[in-house]
């Protein structure tokens, strides 16, 4: 008698899409922009029809065909994890070639596009330098920055970020060192970071401005007392890991548009949810109010203020989307991930559906740990392991001490539908500032 063993599954990659599909898309953005040019938004279009699509394929990840070129788009957490669990290394994965591109018009040797050796080396600098945040002296020089960039009168986001592009200044250069062209150059090139079609139209003016960004922080650099101070380019200086400082440099822009980029994003989110809740509304008043009271304690962590941030960002992530691929291929639970394809992360594309902490705004989750580390493992906006966020500590201290000055003086941030459960899946674009 002879016996047969059970078949093996043959790995295979996840669904691709398919003409139709793409009908389906050029549909949805034709109706999304019949329905008002001024509400349109591309992007919410494209999250949509990924979801749908997904569903329709039964996968939570989709191999999208553009005919000339197909990008995997991982919406499984499963596969997320780990693709990110590990350090970007040629053996494994390492940045993905459109993330490579678009970060050439600002910062082509950036941690976020480095791997192997080199990345290794830039984590350690880019950790060394923002985990100042938890020397007091430092601290206590970042806090004065807040304090004075959010004194001025707040009616609106664009109000946010200029408040946040004049405390970025004075953080990472010292107050009044580094010109605001500076920012706005920062700024500028960031934006083509995200917008190809921008990159290709403003390429010329890219390169004026990107050469003139790096002569200034070059000066900036080369100034014999910039080591002294108690800044981001003081520690910079400090534990450069080359002679010249070149790599260090390449750090400083990406430092810089993390703050008025997706600070700012979830500043005025957590503002906004925070002014729609009564309950929270009140009880992050008067903890600012109360640390404002007692100056030893307005620089603290880890109370309701920063709850409520870390909630804000568990809700609606500022970072949404980023790019890997596999140089040699890759199986993960029956899933073939061919060599090299472009791997796209868009976080999350599901609709919170088995998240312990559901479509609620409840900051007080982060208060207990139990509950805090099951909202983290589920999703943790500042990713975890070799990948975490290694400027996590200093933006959640800035933002937090930035929302604290904002509530003492009453500026209160409101949103539709930002009142109601479960909260909807996209931040809404219309908000109604208040102040007293």
């Amino acid at each position: 008698m002879s016996t047969t063993s059970p078949a093996v599954p043959v790995p295979a990659p996840p669904p691709a899409t398919t003409a139709g599909d793409l009908l389906r898309l050029a549909g949805g953005v034709a109706r999304a922009f019949a329905r008002g040019p001024r509400r349109f938004e591309l992007r919410r279009v494209l999250r949509e029809w990924l979801r749908e699509t997904a569903a329709r394929r039964g996968s939570d990840d989709l191999v999208v065909n553009l005919g000339v070129t197909r990008l995997l788009v991982v919406g499984g957490r499963e596969l997320s994890r780990h693709v990110l669990e590990g350090t970007p290394r040629q053996d494994g994965y390492v940045e993905g070639e459109t993330k490579r591109k678009a970060m050439a018009v600002l910062a082509p040797g950036a941690l976020t596009v480095a791997h192997g050796e080199r990345w290794m080396r830039l984590r350690r600098f880019n950790e060394l330098v923002l985990r100042t945040v938890d020397d007091p002296r430092s601290r206590e020089a970042y806090l004065a920055q807040v304090r004075r960039a959010f004194a001025r009168v707040v009616r609106s986001e664009n109000d946010v970020r200029a408040c946040m592009r004049e405390a970025n200044r004075g953080i990472v250069f010292g107050p009044g060192v580094a010109s605001e062209r500076l920012s706005r150059d920062v700024e500028f090139l960031s934006g083509l970071v995200q917008s190809p079609v921008k990159r290709i139209a403003l390429g010329m003016l890219a390169r004026t401005r990107r050469r003139r960004l790096y002569d200034e922080l070059r000066r900036l650099w080369d100034d014999p007392a910039a080591a002294e101070r108690p800044t981001l380019l003081g520690a910079a200086r400090r534990h450069a890991p080359d002679a010249d400082g070149g790599e260090a440099l390449q750090q400083v822009p990406h430092w810089m548009f993390t703050f008025t980029g997706s600070g700012t994003d979830l500043l005025v989110r957590t503002l906004a949810l925070v002014g729609s809740n009564a309950d929270a509304w009140e009880r992050a008043r008067g903890e600012a109010v109360e640390s404002s009271e007692a100056p030893e304690h307005a620089g603290r962590s880890g109370g309701f203020l920063e709850a409520c941030l870390r909630e804000s960002a568990r809700l609606y992530p500022p970072v949404t989307r980023t790019f890997h691929r596999c140089p040699h291929g890759d199986t993960v639970g029956g899933v073939s991930i061919p060599p090299d394809m472009e791997i796209v992360h868009s976080f999350p594309l599901d609709d919170g559906a088995g998240d312990p902490g559901g479509r609620v705004f409840r900051p007080q989750r982060w208060l207990e740990p139990g509950e805090a580390a099951r909202a983290r493992a589920f999703a943790d906006p500042f990713l975890g392991g070799a990948r975490a966020c290694p400027g996590e500590a200093l933006i959640v201290f800035v933002c937090t001490a930035a929302l604290r000055e904002l509530l003492k003086r009453g500026v209160r941030v409101r949103g539709d539908d930002l009142s109601r459960e479960p909260l909807p899946f996209t931040f809404p674009r219309e908000l109604r500032f208040t102040e007293g």
